[in-house]
């Protein structure tokens, strides 16, 4: 391709990892020094791509980087992944137009939210949150989110560390610490925060399996004290009674209420804002 957009950037990304994940090796993810064999060998490729090529482990390093979004790889080695994954059917051109049907989505919503008279609260920035999981394991999320050319219309990427054998502290957070335990698993969601005059909506999508979701943001508070600045954020996903009802009726509506609100507590999230000048850890 003579370019490359935002939209062809992140579907290679995220089928990239995808690739990797699904053509596991003894029920393990595929190491990225395989995952560069592989794409050395793809049908197609120009001499002048093996010219200009270092070795297998250096095209893995910049792989690694690429999916974990540190950096966007030189066009001739876009070219090459685009043709590899293509080859190997993870990638398409409905994959370009799902993205932006989904940034279509978020615009139609965007208008539905907004009005002349309203001036959205910008909330851009890192934020982080953990929660203990099981007898000894945590999960830490970071939220990513990043200003568009809209008013009120945000890009949003979380990232989720799990680990099952070491339970981290939010506060004590440093990135890459999990990777060093045996278990450790990532998961990435992205898509966009449309912002109202009070409350907000995310349209997410994981980038791994494709399946969607919604967050609802009932409330962000950005001052100049980054210890202030938090955001509540609710993770929507189907309710189910957690016991049979016996009731009839009101009493029936009456108890699923209470239910629906333990529900809502449950899935619903307190992120902290990472200012960049933070202090490692903190």
């Amino acid at each position: 391709m003579k370019e490359y957009t935002a939209w062809h950037i992140a579907r290679l990304r995220d089928r990239l990892a995808r690739y990797r994940a699904v053509e596991t090796i003894n029920g393990r993810a595929r190491p990225w020094v395989t995952v560069a064999s592989d794409i050395f060998v793809t049908e197609g490729l120009p001499e002048s791509y093996f010219d200009s090529e270092g070795s297998d482990e250096v095209l893995a390093e910049a792989l690694r980087r690429f999916v974990d979004g540190q950096q966007v790889p030189k066009t001739e080695r876009l070219d090459a992944i685009s043709l590899f994954l293509r080859s190997k059917g993870y990638f398409h051109d409905e994959d370009i137009q799902e993205t932006a049907g989904d940034y279509a989505a978020a615009l139609a919503l965007s208008s539905f939210f907004q009005s002349a008279s309203i001036s959205p609260q910008e909330i851009t920035g890192v934020f982080t949150t953990s929660r203990k999981e099981g007898r000894a394991g945590s999960r830490v999320f970071t939220l990513e989110i990043a200003p568009t050319d809209r008013a009120g219309l945000q890009r949003l990427l979380e990232t989720i560390e799990y680990n099952p054998d070491f339970v981290m502290n939010e506060r004590i957070y440093m990135p890459g610490r999990l990777r060093t335990h045996a278990g450790y698993r990532k998961e990435q969601l992205e898509g966009w925060l449309v912002r109202g005059d009070k409350s907000g909506l995310a349209l997410v999508q994981d980038r791994l399996h494709g399946s969607r979701q919604v967050f609802v943001v009932p409330y962000g508070a950005m001052t100049e004290n980054p210890d202030e600045s938090f955001l509540v954020v609710m993770k929507l996903a189907g309710f189910a009674p957690s016991e049979p009802i016996q009731g009839i009726g009101r009493e029936r509506a009456t108890m699923l209420i209470a239910q629906v609100g333990e529900w809502a507590y449950a899935n619903t999230w307190n992120y902290r804002l990472r200012p960049p000048d933070a202090e490692r850890g903190r």
